[in-house]
């Protein structure tokens, strides 16, 4: 880390520890550790419609309303992911526009031994030369304020495409309707970029299938997170084997032949820093598939 970050501060709501999956983030790091910095960011639009959705109740609001508990430079930030045995860190803020500091802080964070990610609402306002990864929250269900531009999407996901950074697109919904979503499975698609559905209701197990058949049609790198009905197996796009299996948070198995190819087919998949098949059993028995969320006062590390 260059001396001239060591300086530099983030004002953290909330610390956390979770598998990758349970971000969900699927093609970059599969079966690795997570650590969470939710960043106080006030200015951003209402997403209250959304808290039933759990990245909305337990990042966006709290990343809304606050109070930041702690400011923290990126040292202590890597001594902690290091102690947790983290290999990846995700900073996660409702928005990004106004937020002071951010690209100097992330700046701090790289070290290249641990894969560095952004989360927010729309597209991200940092250059994507920064990260390993992004993911892109679209909330326009919650609030017509974020909606996001298909043309400013495309030119985000073709910076991030040419730098080697991986971009996981979620969209959300109540209930299973493909239209909602056509736009979001053509751009991504474009880039061979993962699309995440959420959805509060299923309305039955075909109404799913009916969304995941049409929308893995134009992007094989479809996923649906519902309640008793989700699709989290991802498919070769030439041969259809499957090739990573998931379940609530956990990897399962990755199955991939060398230099990131189908097992079966030989063709070249969009996985990124792969490194191990699956969630380590500890892990996963430790965080049951979800974030654990910690007061950033109580960790005398940061």
């Amino acid at each position: 880390m260059e001396s001239r970050y060591r300086g530099a501060k983030l004002g953290i709501v909330y610390v956390g520890l979770s598998t990758v999956e349970s971000i969900p983030l699927y093609h970059c790091c599969p079966g690795g550790t997570a650590l969470h910095l939710v960043a106080y960011s006030p200015a951003g639009p209402d997403v209250s419609r959304c808290n039933d959705f759990a990245v909305f109740s337990e990042v966006y609001t709290p990343s809304l309303l606050g109070p930041a508990l702690k400011e923290v430079n990126p040292e202590p930030v890597l001594s902690l992911a290091k102690a947790w045995g983290a290999n990846v860190i995700l900073v996660e803020a409702a928005s990004t526009s106004k937020l002071s500091g951010l690209e100097e802080f992330l700046v701090g964070l790289r070290t290249g031994d641990i894969a560095l990610g952004l989360r927010s609402l729309g597209i991200l306002e940092v250059d994507p030369a920064l990260l390993d990864f992004g993911v892109i929250d679209v909330g326009d269900y919650c609030n017509p304020a974020l909606a996001v531009s298909g043309t400013d999407l495309d030119k985000y996901m073709d910076r991030a495409r040419e730098l080697g950074v991986m971009i996981e697109l979620h969209a959300y919904a109540k209930e299973p309707l493909a239209e909602r979503f056509l736009g979001l499975a053509n751009v991504s698609a474009s880039h061979m970029y993962p699309l995440h559905v959420n959805l509060l209701e299923h309305k039955g197990g075909g109404a799913v299938r009916d969304l995941y058949t049409r929308l893995r049609s134009i992007n094989p790198y479809t996923y649906v997170h519902v309640s008793l009905y989700s699709e989290e197996i991802t498919y070769c796009p030439r041969c259809g084997s499957p090739v990573a299996y998931r379940q609530g948070g956990v990897l399962k198995d990755l199955e991939l032949a060398e230099g990131i190819r189908c097992w079966r087919c030989g063709q070249p998949l969009n996985f990124k820093l792969v490194k191990v098949k699956k969630t380590p059993e500890p892990l996963a028995r430790l965080l049951n598939g979800r974030v654990k969320w910690y007061d950033p006062r109580a960790i005398g590390r940061l």
